[in-house]
């Protein structure tokens, strides 16, 4: 089980690596492409996005590929998602997550360590002892 988890762990840091060079490129490159309003934003902007966008990173990729794709214009052409389909996705993503977060719950609870597998903590760190 828990070379389970430690392979869930890499794809997720690898995800994020993935995530944050993708950050810095967009930034860089793509923000003012993919939204022309975003062309002159500053810093603080960039701040408040760059944790969206390294989350968001395919989709984002995807929109960028798309824009590129017509020339670098960010027309209504390029939007790949309409509102209802967007509405569509939302819902979705919410009947997974109803559906998931239970069962991740549960699996943390189950193969949880119990306390005779965790190591004995020094006497500066253990609790008191109640009298």
């Amino acid at each position: 089980m828990h070379s389970f988890v430690e392979i869930g762990l890499a794809l997720s840091l690898l995800y994020a690596a993935v995530g944050i060079v993708f950050a810095v490129a967009f930034q860089v490159r793509g923000l003012g492409v993919v939204d022309s309003a975003a062309r002159h934003a500053g810093w603080f902007f960039c701040a408040l996005i760059t944790p969206g966008v390294i989350a968001l990173w395919p989709f984002l990729a995807r929109r960028w590929l798309v824009v590129l794709q017509n020339s670098g214009k960010a027309t209504e052409a390029a939007v790949f998602i309409s509102p209802e389909a967007l509405g569509r996705l939302h819902q979705r993503a919410w009947w997974v997550i109803l559906f998931v977060a239970p069962i991740i719950l549960v699996t943390a609870l189950i193969f949880r360590p119990s306390e005779r597998s965790l190591p004995e903590l020094p006497a500066v760190l253990a609790p008191a002892a109640r009298h």
